[in-house]
């Protein structure tokens, strides 16, 4: 059966609208990406109510053709499916008086806009629709580039798989407040990154990436260039002992001289977390600091000022090592050197 879908579309119109399908087709799922929209591109139909658009399934496409040095009417537009997504979020912005977007995003998928669909609720007149599809079904991340590689010309294609603890999948989290995804790291934990790279120039272009943190040190293997046309590699990822709290942190990834001059730049952003085996740890060693400094400051003398036993001479001594082993402790754990 066919499932009426949001279409949302992301053209070749300018840089910046490539850039979202590239994120689209590089960021793991269940991340989050911000897309928007000028009203009028909204379907009528959706434009004026976009909280009813929280929790709709979507499919993300990319328009290619959609050149502004040919007239209208001439441009010969291809649609490409790219990736399924959930709107997690969906609000007028005032300030900008646009239609702000905030996308789950799920698997790679491929369909067809059903044939009866009028041509008016689509591009150029909605970027933002529904519609039935037809033969909806999942593809892979490989399958969707391959689609759409001809249009992203001297382009290093990459997946970021996700992030892992072992062989766990660590999920991204959301923060609402900042409208975006963000991974919870513990310290002092050793994570990868599980990276695709896909390079039509047979794996000479390097992909670089650069950690805004002192306490995450990540090792690029791909810093020299995949290697080959096709490859994947889990890139090590290690937190560091962090003096508060939490402590917040990001990921640059780019190919090119620099950052700022690739379009189609990528953020990770990470947020480093105590250790909570450090939180029991602090209050284990905290009640035994506090029980060597009893022992090791009562007296135990009688009247003529002589220590009353042998016993109560070793307890006071139990007391002052209790306290220097917890205070060494403390500081080891506790202190970044």
């Amino acid at each position: 059966m066919n499932k009426k879908h949001i279409l949302l579309f992301s053209s070749d119109a300018t840089e910046l609208y490539k850039a979202d399908i590239f994120r689209v087709l590089a960021l793991p799922n269940e991340h989050t990406i911000q897309f928007r929209y000028e009203r009028k591109y909204v379907l009528d139909t959706l434009r004026d109510n976009p909280s009813a658009l929280v929790g709709r399934d979507a499919v993300i496409f990319f328009l290619a053709g959609n050149v502004k040095t040919t007239e209208p009417k001439d441009r010969v537009l291809t649609r490409y499916p790219i990736r399924a997504c959930k709107i997690k979020d969906a609000f007028h912005d005032k300030g900008t008086e646009q239609l702000i977007l905030i996308l789950e995003l799920q698997g790679f998928t491929s369909c067809e806009i059903d044939a009866d669909t009028d041509v008016h609720r689509l591009p150029l007149t909605a970027f933002v629709t529904e519609a039935d599809l037809k033969d909806l079904r999942a593809s892979s991340w490989i399958d969707r580039v391959r689609a759409v590689e001809a249009h992203f010309e001297n382009t290093l294609f990459y997946r970021l798989e996700g992030v892992l603890l072992g062989t766990k999948l660590i999920k991204p989290s959301y923060s609402a407040s900042r409208r975006r995804s963000f991974y919870e790291l513990i310290e002092e934990k050793e994570y990868s990154i599980e990276c695709n790279c896909y390079d039509r120039t047979g794996g000479v272009t390097p992909l670089q990436i650069r950690c805004e943190s002192n306490d995450v040190f990540l090792l690029n293997l791909f810093e020299s260039g995949v290697r080959a046309r096709l490859d994947t590699q889990r890139i090590p990822l290690t937190t560091r002992g962090i003096t508060s709290g939490s402590a917040p942190a990001y990921a640059v990834f780019w190919t090119g001289e620099s950052s700022q001059k690739d379009p189609n730049q990528l953020k990770l952003y990470w947020r480093i977390v105590r250790n909570p085996v450090k939180t029991t740890l602090f209050g284990v060693l905290t009640i035994a600091a506090a029980i060597g400094l009893g022992l090791s400051q009562r007296v135990f003398r009688d009247a003529t000022g002589n220590l009353v036993t042998l016993h109560d001479a070793l307890l006071q001594l139990l007391g002052v090592i209790l306290l220097a082993l917890a205070a060494a402790q403390l500081f080891r754990f506790f202190n970044k050197t």
